[in-house]
């Protein structure tokens, strides 16, 4: 597995032989996260040099003073897009934010997506938000529950128990932790203009997609990832029993296998 730092590397050039597997992190977490689940693919055929993980920028080696235009969808697929420019054909793979980056990225490569997989992610204009997300646009009130609900130990909290099995996601440094507090403290705060543009990308997207949802995830329920599917042109949603928010930690052979099923569509 490659690891690629979308913003500082160059087009890169892979394998013609397969699509490149390309693993799109979300948060909690990074892209190390996807160390198992390479392991799979390994297993069913796929070398080192067909498999590819992005640190998104904000994120890995990509840390800084990034603001929100920088960090949401629309600029980190278009880097994303920029980094396989030298690539044949891809398979993309984003869970959570990871999942409207890699549907971005899509519509930009066209034709050279052989396949598109997307797990526990939000994909909606209205997603749903628990109770302390919606007060992020009370005033004073707001800022406190951004602060406290995106802090570290929040994070860390999200990860240990969003996920029902297998290890724990990779903890997030101090950097990456503003750079998930600046995205979420905006985009949750209105969400309809911020996941708008993913809803219509997924409602026009003219490919296969192939959607996976845990059934013990607590922050998107199983009723959510069927809305989604339902907007979808062409999309199947297969529902993992026992799994939380990260399957590619909880059930990384059950993923590798939808993968690879969506390489072969």
């Amino acid at each position: 597995m490659f690891t690629v730092h979308i913003e500082r590397e160059r087009p890169i050039s892979l394998s013609p032989s397969r699509p490149t597997i390309v693993l799109v992190h979300g948060f909690p977490g990074g892209s190390e996260d996807f160390g198992v689940l390479t392991d799979h693919l390994h297993e069913r055929g796929w070398a080192r040099e067909q498999i590819l993980a992005v640190d998104l920028v904000g994120f890995g080696g990509l840390t800084g003073a990034h603001g929100f235009d920088e960090l949401w969808v629309p600029a980190q697929a278009a880097r994303l897009h920029d980094v396989l420019t030298g690539t044949a054909e891809v398979l993309l793979v984003g869970h959570d934010v990871g999942g409207p980056v890699a549907l971005a990225a899509a519509h930009q490569l066209g034709a050279r997506v052989r396949g598109l997989v997307l797990a526990s992610c939000n994909l909606l204009r209205d997603p749903p938000l628990p109770g302390p997300f919606r007060l992020l646009t009370t005033p004073v009130l707001g800022r406190a529950v951004e602060w406290v609900a995106f802090s570290r130990g929040s994070l860390w909290a999200m990860g240990r128990f969003g996920r029902h099995q297998g290890p724990l996601p990779r903890r997030n440094s101090s950097a990456e932790t503003r750079a998930i507090r600046t995205i979420f403290a905006t985009a949750l705060k209105d969400p309809s203009t911020h996941f708008g543009p993913v809803q219509r990308l997924l409602e026009t997207y003219p490919r296969p997609v192939s959607l996976l949802t845990g059934d013990r995830d607590p922050f998107f329920s199983v009723a959510h990832a069927q809305r989604q599917a339902a907007l979808a042109q062409d999309a199947t949603l297969s529902v993992l029993p026992g799994v939380g928010h990260f399957p590619q930690l909880e059930a990384p052979s059950t993923v590798a296998d939808h993968v690879v099923a969506a390489a072969a569509r």
